[in-house]
């Protein structure tokens, strides 16, 4: 069983003995902190990325809210002897696992802290086996969490294998440090090979929001069309990826035409794109998607179906398009709509999810052009 040394609850100033400390170390010391601190920050706003994608809802996590009650907490914290912390991802992979889906489970998690707090002679309860299984379970998905920056990309796994040894070797704060810089230089780089000015590429690495970052975006996409302008996009004919397709899109439909809408829903992306069938109208996640097919499933003997599909193959990106029909009864009176559509679909950790969906039963109209209403579930902007 554990042994823990009972610690008196006490509020104190965190100032240390000024008198004993020298400029150098002082100066190690804000060093340090600068360093503590840009970690934390990137840690935490990575760690919001991947929440996003494991959010059963497909939620949008709010950084600046994170990095508010992370400052807050710290703060507090060293008031009484704490130490830096972070809003763990940990925590939140518990959650997904444990099936938590509202912010709920936060508060359960904070009340239980609470209750330790006030009675820690309960932790003399705990097995060193319970904490030894929690720990071999949270490094195991750490290291198979390298399956993931795989799928990113070799650059991705490489700096990340990289980082590791550098963070092994010379420390966190040195190895983070090397690994920024050297990303860092190689995105110069590239940048600089497709003529992109300096000034530009400077103010995409100061824009940490993946919406505010335009510069960035397309920085990113001037310097790979450049660099690879002098290849034509390969298309494969591999027909085990096709037939997985297919097979994947026609449990689709059949999910669909049985009225099954969390299965439906789940086949697209958390950030999926759809384009309803009749209107000027596109629903940007998975709750607006959700929305579209609650309301779609409500006509009467709904069925769908392809009529014709072709695939292409750009790299990971597969494109099937074709004709489809879709019927339904209203008032007692049979419908059948004929339409076009175009579905992009890539594979995530193994599994297909379509990325963009648009299906077309009227043709644009001239008045409409370039106006196209977004919907984010319950708001709908211009």
């Amino acid at each position: 069983m554990l042994k823990v040394e009972y610690t008196p609850f006490v509020l104190a100033l965190p100032t240390p003995h000024w008198e004993s400390l020298s400029w150098w170390f002082l100066m190690n010391m804000l060093v340090y902190s600068l360093v503590l601190a840009l970690i934390n920050v990137i840690e935490q706003v990575m760690s919001n990325v991947a929440i996003e994608k494991m959010d059963p809802l497909g939620r949008k996590a709010d950084s600046n809210n994170s990095l508010l009650v992370m400052w807050l907490a710290n703060m507090g914290a060293s008031f009484f002897g704490g130490m830096t912390n972070l809003d763990g991802l940990a925590k939140s992979t518990t959650n997904c696992i444990a099936g938590a889906r509202t912010k709920v489970s936060a508060l359960f998690v904070a009340l239980v802290i609470s209750v330790v707090l006030v009675f820690p002679h309960l932790l003399n309860y705990l097995p060193e086996f319970a904490l030894a299984v929690l720990m071999l379970f949270t490094g195991w998905k750490m290291i198979a969490g390298l399956y993931n920056v795989a799928y990113d990309g070799e650059y991705a796994f490489g700096l990340s294998l990289f980082c590791a040894i550098l963070v092994f070797e010379y420390g966190i704060f040195e190895g983070l440090l090397i690994v920024l810089a050297v990303h860092s230089f190689i995105k110069y780089v590239v940048y600089r090979s497709s003529h992109i000015p300096t000034l530009e590429i400077l103010s995409s690495f100061v824009q940490t929001s993946g919406e505010n970052e335009p510069h960035l975006h397309e920085a990113e996409v001037r310097a790979f069309n450049q660099m690879h302008a002098s290849h034509s996009i390969r298309i494969s004919q591999r027909a085990n990826d096709r037939k997985s397709l297919n097979s994947f899109l026609k449990e689709w439909e059949e999910y669909l035409n049985r009225g099954k809408i969390d299965e439906v829903v789940h086949a697209y992306a958390p950030q999926g794109l759809l384009w309803h069938t009749t209107k000027q109208l596109l629903f940007a996640n998975r709750q607006a998607i959700a929305s579209y097919f609650e309301e779609l499933v409500k006509l009467q003997e709904l069925r769908w179906r392809f009529e014709t599909s072709q695939i292409r193959q750009y790299d990971e990106v597969f494109i099937k398009t074709g004709t489809c029909i879709f019927s339904y009864v209203e008032n007692q009176k049979a419908h059948e709509v004929e339409a076009e559509y175009a579905l992009i679909c890539c594979k995530h950790e193994g599994n297909w999810q379509i990325m963009e969906h648009f299906t077309s039963a009227l043709p644009l109209l001239p008045s409409e052009a370039g106006k196209v209403t977004l919907s984010t579930h319950s708001e709908k902007k211009e």
